[in-house]
C-alpha cells in the first residue's frame, strides 16, 4: 500500500522511529518518509501526499502531529487509512487505541493491525473550524496548554503538565458557562454553572494519561463533557488524584454528560483549545462525525 510517514523529527526517539519504519516496511511497496520543519508543515504534507494519491497516511509524533494531519484530511477524512506511531510528550490518543509507546512496537500495528471506522469531533469558533480525535479542552486546561512551553516540555516530559499546573493555579479564573446540549433537538438541555474546567472528550486520556474521560470511547458517535465546577483551590486539588485515576465522575464538584452536538457560552470568555493546541474562544459549538476516519489500530487479541 503507498504510505507517507509525516515523521515530527523533534519528537522523542524521531531517529528510532525511521530506522524501525525502514526495517519493517518494504520501500518498493511505496513507502515515504516526509519530515516536517516547522508548525503546520505536517498539515501541508498531509494535503500534499492526499494530492499525490498515498493510500495511507502515518503520522510519527505526538498529539499535536496526529491533530494537524487529521485536519490536513479534512473534511473528506475516509479517503485514506490513518495510522499513528506516538513520539511525543503525551501520546494520549495512542493510550485510548492501545498502540504501544515503543516504536517497533507501534510500527508492527501499521504490519498487522485492522482499520477501525472512528469519530471524528469538530470544534467550531469564531476563527474557524478545528477537527480533533483526542481532547478539547476550556478554560484551566487551556490556559495551562498555554503555559506549557516548548523548552519545558523538552526538560521535563510528561511532567510538564504538573510542573506548570502550579504556574496556571495561581491565575485560576472562574467562568460564568452556559451549556445547550443536544441543541435543536427534543433532547436538548441547557446548563448553567459557575465552572474552571471544560472537557469535551473523543479519547480517554490527557496530559501524558490522566484519565480526565473514563467512559468515552472513539467510535460510539458520542463526545463526552466533562465539567469541573468552581471550588477553593483546596477542594480542587483533592479532586486532582481522582481524575489521574477516572475516578471523578460522580463527584459533586463534577457534571458529566454524553453529547452528539453541544454549544457553549461564557462570561468572561474561555479559551478552547483542540489536542493541546489554542483554536479559540467562547461562544464555541462541538458536532460528532461518526465513524468519518478510517484508523489503522492494533488487532483484537483473540
Amino acid at each position: 500500500m503507498k504510505t507517507c510517514v509525516i515523521l515530527n523529527p523533534r519528537a522523542g526517539g524521531a531517529g528510532t522511529i525511521r530506522e524501525s519504519l525502514l526495517r519493517a516496511m518494504d520501500p518498493s511497496e511505496g513507502i515515504v518518509i516526509r519530515e516536517t520543519g516547522r508548525a503546520g508543515e505536517a498539515r501541508a504534507l498531509t494535503e500534499r501526499a492526499v494530492e499525490e494519491g498515498f493510500e495511507r497516511l502515518v503520522a510519527a509524533g505526538g498529539d499535536g502531529t496526529l491533530n494537524e494531519v487529521l485536519n490536513g484530511l479534512a473534511p473528506d477524512f475516509g479517503r485514506v487509512e490513518l495510522g499513528l506511531v506516538p513520539a511525543g510528550t503525551g501520546n494520549d490518543f495512542a493510550r485510548t487505541m492501545e498502540i504501544p509507546s515503543d516504536p517497533e512496537g507501534a510500527v508492527e500495528v501499521l504490519a498487522t493491525g485492522v482499520v477501525r471506522p472512528l469519530d471524528v469531533a469538530r470544534l467550531q469558533t469564531e476563527a474557524g473550524d478545528r477537527w480533533f480525535l483526542n481532547v478539547s479542552a476550556g478554560g484551566f486546561s487551556g490556559e495551562l496548554d498555554e503555559h506549557v512551553k516548548k523548552e519545558i516540555k523538552e526538560t521535563w516530559g510528561p511532567l510538564s503538565y504538573v510542573r506548570t499546573a502550579f504556574e496556571a493555579l495561581a491565575e485560576l479564573e472562574t467562568y460564568r458557562v452556559r451549556l445547550t446540549l443536544e441543541p435543536g433537538s427534543s433532547e436538548e438541555e441547557t446548563v448553567r454553572e459557575a465552572a474552571v474546567n471544560v472537557v469535551v472528550a473523543n479519547g480517554r486520556y490527557v496530559a501524558g494519561g490522566l484519565h480526565v474521560a473514563p467512559t468515552a470511547a472513539p467510535d460510539d458517535g458520542l463526545l463526552d463533557v466533562v465539567v469541573i465546577r468552581a471550588a477553593p483551590i483546596a477542594r480542587l486539588s483533592l479532586l486532582a488524584p481522582q481524575v489521574a485515576v477516572g475516578g471523578h465522575l460522580d463527584h459533586e464538584l463534577v457534571l458529566h454528560r454524553r453529547v452528539r452536538t453541544l454549544e457553549i457560552a461564557s462570561e468572561p470568555a474561555m479559551p478552547f483549545n483542540a489536542d493541546g493546541e489554542i483554536v479559540g474562544t467562547t461562544p464555541v459549538r462541538y458536532q460528532v462525525l461518526p465513524g468519518a476516519v478510517r484508523f489503522l489500530a492494533p488487532a483484537a487479541e483473540e
